[in-house]
């Protein structure tokens, strides 16, 4: 059960996060103020096991064969703001590639935390009632790489992911119009990955 609320855990009145300073984030999830963990998926907080939870090695094997997912950042007006991006997985960090200004560019700047979701399957199982799904969900901080070395790096990993067999002609493109080239990153702070039991039993 995903968690209701945030709060403080503290030996007086149970306070919701983050209206008191210091806080310290626990998830009251299903398991009741005497028993709650430290916080969700849906909020980027480690708890406890899940039947459906799969190793962070997996999670990792789904973003780096991924070629798609979803950022999700904090967007005008306080709403949500939802993209779907190509991406680029590496030392535990994402690599994005966007243009030089946009709705996503602004949210980031206000705050840069954001959370990206690949689905690496999802088959629905009519005769059984159920869906065969495979996905994962990061959690962390972006920011605009400005770094020469570093951008020209990410543009290179970006290139051999989604045109491995024209490295030669991506490497003049990158140089031509590098200047132009938008890139950012999100270093993960935390995943959560979930799977069917079909995946979980094989």
């Amino acid at each position: 059960m995903p968690c209701r609320r945030i709060e403080e855990k503290t030996n007086g009145p149970r306070v919701p996060w983050p209206e008191r300073p210091g806080a310290l984030p626990v998830c009251a999830g299903s398991a009741g103020p005497a028993r709650a963990r430290r916080g969700c998926a849906a909020c980027g907080r480690a708890r406890g096991p899940s039947p459906s939870a799969q190793s962070e090695a997996e999670s990792i094997d789904i973003l780096r064969r991924g070629t798609s997912g979803v950022l999700a950042v904090q967007g005008d007006g306080g709403y949500p703001y939802a993209v779907p991006l190509s991406y680029m997985y590496a030392e535990r960090r994402l690599y994005f590639h966007c243009a030089t200004s946009g709705h996503k560019l602004d949210a980031l700047a206000r705050d840069a935390r954001a959370s990206f979701c690949v689905i690496d399957r999802d088959e629905v199982l009519p005769e059984r009632f159920t869906t065969a799904y495979r996905s994962v969900i990061v959690f962390g901080r972006a920011r605009i790489l400005n770094d020469a070395g570093e951008k020209r790096r990410a543009i290179e990993l970006l290139a051999e992911k989604y045109a491995p067999e024209y490295m030669t002609e991506g490497r003049r493109e990158i140089e031509r119009a590098f200047s132009r080239f938008h890139i950012f990153g999100l270093t993960i702070e935390h995943m959560s990955g979930k799977q069917a039991r079909e995946f979980l039993n094989a």
